[in-house]
């Protein structure tokens, strides 16, 4: 039997880390300024954050096994079927993740999180196409009436019916 060495991805990760972490900073230069006292105030927090994720992503690059990462992306190649299904199962998540959170303020909480819920239960449960969107619209819409009517906390309405 030939036993499998666990992948390292290492110096992938580190990268990715780092460039997160640069945009992060961006985004947190870009933050409005306080007008009331000091005017980088609501920075603070933001600018460390993304600096500490820059610095430690460019940690792990640089103790990364440049070989072992190289050779981990080459072994995602030959990957029998199920882990290739896997594979490309977090990827589509990771995606729709993202555009959930583009969305979300466009369409409202109601909307983008039905939409979301619906997809990732397409992905898993294609058969049972009815009970995955009722699932999907009494979830999203039972979590929006008890995080804004009961728990006071405001989401992003629908657009054009503003509930």
């Amino acid at each position: 039997m030939e036993s499998k060495s666990k992948a390292n991805f290492d110096a992938l990760v580190g990268i990715v880390v780092a460039v997160f972490g640069l945009i992060y900073l961006l985004a947190a230069y870009l933050l409005p300024r306080s007008t009331v006292g000091s005017p980088l105030s609501p920075s603070y927090f933001p600018f460390l954050l993304g600096g500490v994720l820059t610095v430690l992503g460019i940690l792990l690059f640089l103790q990364s096994d440049m070989s072992a990462s190289k050779q981990a992306i080459k072994d995602l190649k030959k990957m029998d079927k199920k882990e290739k299904a896997n594979t490309k199962l977090i990827a589509i998540t990771s995606v729709a993740c993202i555009v959930y959170g583009v969305i979300f303020n466009t369409l409202g909480f109601v909307l983008a999180t039905f939409t979301f819920i619906e997809f990732m239960l397409f992905l898993t449960n294609k058969k049972e196409m009815l009970k995955n969107t009722i699932v999907s619209l009494c979830f999203s819409i039972c979590i929006y009436i008890l995080f804004s009517r009961f728990l006071g906390i405001i989401l992003p309405p629908i657009p054009f019916l503003n509930i």
